[in-house]
């Protein structure tokens, strides 16, 4: 644990010297008209020292086997509640290109089949019931 905790210090120095001290100091150069270093060049090394410190302190974060395990977690189940809205979509958008004038509903069944397709990895779309304006639902 030691070496990570000094190369994220080390990372947090880089990136405090190169944003906070030499972007600003050459900055201040270049207005001066004093020659030395392009600020440019300093601006994309404090990018670069930026980037290496969120590399380093991701790499740590997901180090901890708890946190890997919960973030993987709540991005499978992300996906899921996704794929349950892209199904819902689909369904909604077909029943309206069919009859425009049809409203849809989508009952209990559907939306509980919606889950459990979405469980077992099946690709078909969900369907509701599709019934014209005003009539009634068998």
């Amino acid at each position: 644990m030691e070496r990570k905790s000094t190369r994220l210090w080390d990372e947090f120095t880089n990136f405090y010297t190169s944003a906070w001290i030499d972007l600003p100091f050459t900055a201040l150069r270049q207005m001066a008209g004093v020659k030395g270093d392009d600020i440019r060049a300093a601006g994309w090394r404090a990018y670069d020292s930026w980037i290496s410190l969120m590399n380093e302190s991701t790499n740590q974060l997901y180090s901890n086997r708890a946190f890997a395990d919960a973030s993987g977690r709540a991005l499978e189940a992300a996906l899921t509640v996704r794929h349950m809205s892209d199904r819902f979509a689909v369904a909604a958008s077909a029943a309206i290109a069919v009859r425009p004038e049809a409203s849809v509903e989508l009952s209990a069944a559907a939306i509980s089949a919606a889950v459990s397709q979405s469980r077992d990895g099946s690709r078909s779309g969900v369907t509701g019931r599709v019934r014209k304006s005003g009539a009634k639902a068998a």
